[in-house]
């Protein structure tokens, strides 16, 4: 009795009272533990009258036995003292909890949002990471980072046709239904379908292909294929066994290019469960759809189902998709449960921190053998010793004696490495070009440099002038004293950059290993390449880290890589990754097949959606250097000391280090 009393003391002065406990449990809490102290006074009364009565048995004959029954009474009667104290003690604490009651009922009373201070309210809702410039464009909306991503991923599909599966109140319609030539909307709530097309119906101007049905994806019968469907929180109530459906259903509904946007709830990895509307975790395995349905009409409510990454992603793969992007919107952490988490219900006291919401997004397209970009075939090795190709990229024109300089200094260089003995079939020449260099070019050409190759960008996805245009909206407008440093900034430096950057390793996949090698790069010493890879086992080898001296760069790619981290949940192998020191990419060697790994492409396609290249004229030496640095085996990163010219920045590197800006290149 006494431990319940200051335990029900120490709950009277908790200010968490109306949030800690239901009164029903506390009730139940001290009428048992009340019980439990009745039978264990009751005990201890029949223990003491056994320990008595064998005291007797013992004792002399002339004993007062008188006396023994008096003590025996005694004790009855102190018992029964205790029992009447112990009644009006859970009398007094009934009361109270009735007092308590009251005070709860008043605080869940439904009202507002519990309030934030305008700090932990702004860290709520943009949900970014400290010293990121969010544009005002995202950072005033609640949802920010999830319709940035959104926005990019739009961008790439508009003018296509557009599904929206499980439209709701047509929300996502009205902001991207215009974007689209055709679009789709979907939803198994025929009163939500009504109202969504009421409201549209009035908008201006009314959208020339617009079609409204009542079904949910998995039933939805249609041979057309779309280029570009979103699920927005449609698998928040599904059970796996309907995911498995939905997706299986989403890739019959996808063009072969097609994307998709999943966007659902996030928790850490843990066991699978939804969570009632009462705050009660269901495991997926007692949950019953049955039920939850048929109470559905009555109660409006319906449990919520949490997915861990590794849970969804693998009902995606199981059901014949490919996940090209995976993106978090918030984490499940002690911080952002103490700040963040708006007490909005009742609930919200009963569930783990753990369980706290959180948002997620996978971006995915049909289960294909390939690259993201839609390719040509790659390029052939023009015989099976040949599994290194040196590459290239030219200008149009007739005159390209600078090229034909640089590989006659690479061989030189190459052949004294290997005392005079380089095999040349070890190895071909490819040159990229935009489709200028005419067949008498490519005819002199190959009669000058062995085993030599011509491949077009455009083949590839380069130099494609849709993407010119291209802006970043995540980040402010920046003063125009950061074009400071770099020099070059014509568009066609720009495709330049994006090709070196994620486009050249298409056309070149069937070979080993690729070395790239720019036309005004004069080589004088170089060890034996195929052999020192293949013995240090290194996926890149560079010739030199320097500094970036294009300080637009600098101050923009910084930011969005650690946005990056921050949204996918990365720890970068090699730390820091510092925007303002790269791999010198005018020349590199780089294990062909490690670019094709799926975090390596999600990397490559996100800074491509980010406009960045266009936007601020992001290189590609600071790209290649970052997704190294984020995912490469740093014993696999080979400094590859040599000695070289370059002749458009007029760098001499001597033994892998840079000693002079006065180039002997002379082509």
């Amino acid at each position: 009795i006494a431990v319940l009393m200051v335990q029900h003391a120490m709950l009277l002065r908790s200010p968490m009272v109306p949030e800690m406990l239901r009164c029903d449990e506390l009730r139940s809490h001290l009428s048992t533990e009340h019980s439990r102290v009745l039978s264990l006074q009751t005990s201890n009364v029949q223990l003491d009258l056994l320990i008595k009565r064998k005291e007797e048995q013992h004792a002399p004959a002339n004993a007062n036995q008188q006396l023994q029954e008096a003590l025996a009474k005694s004790l009855e009667a102190e018992s029964r003292e205790l029992e009447v104290l112990a009644k009006a003690k859970l009398r007094l604490l009934e009361d109270d909890t009735r007092e308590l009651q009251l005070q709860l009922k008043g605080a869940t009373t439904p009202k507002t949002l519990a309030p934030l201070d305008s700090d932990m309210t702004r860290q709520q809702e943009s949900r970014i990471p400290p010293g990121l410039v969010f544009s005002q464009s995202y950072s005033q909306d609640p949802e920010g980072v999830y319709f940035y991503e959104l926005d990019k991923i739009v961008e790439r599909k508009a003018n296509g046709s557009f599904i929206d599966c499980g439209t709701g109140h047509g929300r996502m319609l009205k902001r991207y239904g215009a974007r689209f030539r055709r679009v789709v909307a979907i939803d198994p709530d025929a009163t939500l379908i009504q109202d969504t097309e009421k409201s549209l119906s009035n908008s201006v101007p009314k959208h020339p292909d617009l079609s409204f049905h009542t079904t949910g994806a998995a039933e939805f019968e249609t041979l057309e294929r779309f280029d570009f469907a979103l699920l927005s929180m449609v698998l928040q109530h599904a059970t796996t066994k309907q995911a498995k459906l939905l997706m299986a259903a989403l890739g019959k509904l996808l063009e072969e290019d097609g994307l998709a946007v999943i966007s659902t709830t996030h928790v850490e990895e843990g066991a699978a469960f939804f969570i009632a509307d009462t705050g009660e975790r269901i495991p997926e395995i007692d949950f019953d759809l049955q039920v939850a349905l048929r109470t559905l009409s009555k109660t409006h409510q319906f449990p919520t189902r949490y997915w861990t990454k590794s849970q969804l992603e693998e009902v995606i793969v199981h059901s014949g998709l490919e996940v090209v992007d995976h993106v978090r919107f918030t984490y499940n952490t002690f911080e952002y449960a103490a700040k963040s988490w708006r007490a909005d219900t009742k609930a919200r006291s009963f569930v783990n921190l753990r369980d706290v919401p959180s948002s997620q997004m996978f971006v995915v397209r049909r289960a294909r053998k390939g690259v993201f970009f839609n390719v040509a075939t790659p390029l052939a090795p023009s015989s099976p010793n040949a599994r290194l190709v040196v590459m290239s990229l030219l200008r149009g024109g007739f005159d390209h004696s600078d090229y034909v300089h640089s590989q006659d200094c690479l061989r030189q260089a190459w052949n004294k490495s290997v005392d005079g003995k380089l095999d040349l079939d070890s190895y071909d020449n490819l040159v990229f070009h935009e489709g200028n260099i005419n067949a008498s070019v490519q005819e002199d050409l190959r009669s000058k440099v062995p085993n030599l190759r011509f491949a077009d960008v455009r083949d590839y996805g380069g130099f494609d002038t849709k993407f010119e245009n291209a802006s970043d909206p995540l980040q402010q407008a920046l003063d125009p004293s950061f074009e400071k440093g770099g020099g070059v900034n014509h568009i066609g430096y720009y495709h330049m950059c994006r090709f070196y950057a994620m486009q050249w390793f298409h056309a070149v996949r069937s070979y080993e290993y690729a070395m790239r090698l720019d036309q005004d790069v004069c080589v004088t010493s170089i060890p034996d390449v195929l052999s020192t890879m293949r013995e240090h086992g290194a996926d890149y080898a560079y010739g030199l880290y320097t500094e970036e001296l294009h300080q637009r760069t600098v101050v923009t790619i910084q930011p969005w890589l650690d946005y990056f981290f921050w949204s996918r949940g990365i720890t970068p192998k090699t730390q820091p990754v510092d925007a303002q020191y790269m791999y010198f990419t005018n020349f590199f060697v780089a294990k062909v097949s490690w670019w094709f790994q799926q975090e390596v492409q999600a990397f490559l396609e996100a800074v491509d959606r980010s406009g960045g290249i266009f936007a601020h004229r992001w290189g590609d030496a600071p790209i290649q250097s970052a997704v190294l640095r984020t995912f490469a085996n740093p014993k696999k990163v080979l400094h590859m000391f040599m000695d070289y010219s370059h002749g458009s920045t007029a760098n001499e590197i001597v033994n892998g280090s840079l000693i002079t800006k006065a180039s002997k290149f002379s082509g």
